[in-house]
């Protein structure tokens, strides 16, 4: 469902709206991200054997160097310390940034070679890397840019800086170029909400509350610095060590006082209705999107997996009020959730409301 939704909300709004060694890798890289692939065997069947993986694909990276270009190389901090002449599969390693590199991938972004670095994360945003940038473990997203006119949402998130909201350390992108570099803070071991959820470890009642508080806590100050989210989901979440959550991915946010120039493009899943409908974002588009997430940290299920078509879920939702099934248990938590996708967004609470009660569970 994670798919930009202009096409379908501007169709469904008619219906339902009022409106370390170093190593070099020079332009011809023939290194590979340890990734599954969908190649075919000899006797033609799709050969599963050796990555198991559903969700990462083949990445490509790095474009080789026109030949009337200046060489540069692309160094890779080993992490492992071992010798670099043999690749040990699996190794995993950090891409060193520095001017030449950022220069290099605002250019040609990371596309038709490969590279060791490890790969973080990849959608319709671009791609996220792990980097080594002023001796310090980073993030390093690049995004490809439609037009210069339209600036990449995550500059939004630049001079935010809050214990749950991921710090973006810096940002690079010319006019004259195709894609933006953005440097973020990363500690090692981070996983995504979406990925602990999915797992089989045991979070207990604590644990939970406090995933919620941090993304209210961070949510409230990304709204008193006038910016809105719009895509709080849990794969949007990070959690680090002692089990401390950060916003991040602002790729969808908007500014509050720019909401004219705002076009939607987050997740019909997590969406509230108005949004769906095309109506202009408010804060509490972002209360809507909490309470789906607070519903699936507590159930630990995907939203509306009953839905196989992003077209009926966007109709149902908006349509026919419908929410993701749950018990209609007596607890502060059912409340919650329940609460924040109201489908009257004047109904909705606001954060502090919020944040007092969840002091009665945490």
């Amino acid at each position: 469902m994670a798919v930009t939704m202009k096409s379908v909300t501007l169709s469904l709004a008619k219906a339902v709206s009022p409106r370390t060694p170093k190593f070099s890798l020079q332009s011809q890289i023939e290194q590979y991200v340890e990734l599954p692939s969908t190649e075919k065997n000899e006797r033609g069947e799709n050969d599963s054997s050796i990555h198991k993986s559903k969700s990462r694909k083949r990445l490509d990276y790095l474009e080789p160097l026109p030949t009337n270009s200046k060489s540069i190389h692309l160094e890779v901090e080993n992490v492992n310390k071992t010798p670099t002449h043999n690749k040990i599969k699996g190794n995993i390693q950090n891409l060193l940034i520095n001017t030449p590199v950022k220069k290099y991938l605002v250019k040609n972004g990371l596309s038709s070679k490969k590279t060791s670095a490890a790969v973080l994360g990849k959608g319709s945003f671009g791609t996220v890397v792990k980097g080594l940038y002023k001796n310090t473990l980073v993030a390093v997203k690049v995004v490809k840019l439609k037009n210069f006119s339209t600036t990449i949402s995550d500059i939004n998130a630049k001079d935010l800086s809050h214990k749950n909201v991921v710090n973006i350390l810096e940002i690079n992108m010319k006019p004259e170029e195709k894609h933006a570099v953005i440097i973020m803070e990363y500690k090692e071991g981070t996983k995504q909400l979406q990925t602990l959820l999915e797992t089989n470890i045991e979070l207990d009642r604590k644990t939970k509350s406090r995933f919620i508080w941090d993304i209210c806590s961070g949510l409230q100050y990304c709204h008193d610095h006038g910016i809105l989210h719009l895509d709080i989901k849990p794969k949007n979440i990070l959690v680090i060590e002692n089990n401390q959550c950060k916003i991040c991915d602002f790729g969808n946010s908007c500014a509050i006082n720019d909401i004219g120039n705002y076009e939607f493009q987050g997740t019909a899943a997590y969406a509230a209705p108005e949004l769906l409908k095309g109506m202009m974002p408010t804060t509490k588009c972002d209360i809507y999107s909490l309470g789906i997430t607070i519903w699936q940290i507590e159930y630990r299920e995907s939203p509306y997996s009953e839905w196989h078509t992003t077209e009926s879920l966007i109709y149902n939702v908006v349509k026919h009020h419908i929410r993701p099934k749950h018990r209609e248990a007596n607890d502060i938590i059912t409340e919650l959730f329940k609460r924040c996708w109201d489908k009257n967004s004047a109904c909705r609470p606001d954060f502090p409301e919020i944040l007092q009660m969840l002091g009665d569970v945490r």
